[in-house]
């Protein structure tokens, strides 16, 4: 269960996470499937794809493996093993799509970045923002406060957290109107 209370909570990095958020909000920044795919790829692959197997940096994508099921598979040259891009990153297991698991991390920025704690959005909102069942929400919610907690964010940061991160104190007036307008439950609406 994911219960906070003001005392084990450091109000400030979530903050500074907030800061780094696309300014013209998630939506926008990652509107559709292939832009968050893009996104995951250059931060788990800087250099290009990788084969996690034989580490050989000649890799090609498999055009014929496109099914819904095999989306984005690629083939190591020197292995000829196929392998994905959530199979070498912490998506793995994961179906739900990767646009929509970055509106729930966001959301989930978002309301750690308030200071009410009656703004919080419950497992049942992200449920509806990723399109998926209960538990599912539950775990990823779980998996991203664990991640999101960590230095700069960990890996859900570097995905989502796009802008340079600041760190952002409760007197800084930038901030509260930041805040303000990029209301979450304005930006994450899938109409």
């Amino acid at each position: 269960m994911l219960r906070l209370s003001g005392d084990n909570l450091d109000v400030t990095h979530w903050r500074m996470l907030a800061s780094g958020l696309p300014k013209q909000g998630i939506k926008k920044a990652f509107p559709t499937l292939a832009a968050a795919e893009r996104r995951v790829a250059t931060v788990v692959w800087p250099d290009g794809p990788c084969c996690p197997r034989c580490q050989s940096e000649d890799s090609w994508y498999i055009k014929s493996r496109n099914l819904r099921q095999c989306k984005g598979m690629y083939d190591g040259k020197k292995c000829k093993k196929q392998f994905s891009l959530r199979s070498v990153s912490p998506l793995r297991r994961s179906r739900i799509p990767l646009h929509k698991l970055f509106y729930g991390a966001s959301t989930l920025i978002w309301t750690l970045a308030k200071e009410e704690r009656s703004t919080q959005r419950t497992i049942d909102y992200l449920q509806q923002q990723m399109d998926c069942s209960y538990v599912p929400a539950r775990n990823q919610r779980l998996s991203m406060f664990a991640d999101l907690k960590m230095d700069r964010g960990g890996f859900w940061g570097s995905l989502i957290c796009i802008n340079e991160m600041t760190p952002a104190s409760y007197a800084d007036e930038w901030y509260r109107d930041f805040i303000d307008e990029q209301d979450p439950s304005l930006l994450l609406d899938f109409d």
